[in-house]
């Protein structure tokens, strides 16, 4: 156990600084997709229609309670849908429709 700590501190020392080398030439476009994967989800702006949903039925006349709970349905069946897709279709193909798809939204 002892040798084993030594060698997990000293591979800490050696490697401490690796997170830098992320950022490398040869990493950027892998880092770049990573980003971008990211980062699109959230400017589509789910999270401001996630966050106003109770607003947002209660001023068109609907219980915001109901509108919650229709809101979760359709997100769980798209969830399903999505698991559907991606067995059938490939990750591939579908992340590459569905982040072009979020880039136009």
């Amino acid at each position: 156990i002892l040798e084993y700590t030594q060698h997990v501190k000293q591979e800490e020392d050696v490697n401490g600084r690796d997170f830098f080398k992320l950022f490398q030439r040869k990493y950027a476009l892998s880092l770049t997709i990573g980003v971008g994967l990211v980062a699109l989800p959230q400017l589509g702006g789910l999270n401001a229609y996630t966050f106003y949903t109770g607003s947002i039925f209660t001023s068109s006349g609907v219980s915001s309670d109901l509108g919650f709970i229709l809101t979760s349905i359709v997100q769980m069946f798209g969830g399903v849908l999505g698991t559907v897709l991606i067995d059938v279709s490939g990750r591939r193909l579908l992340l590459m429709v569905s982040q072009g798809g979020m880039f136009l939204g």
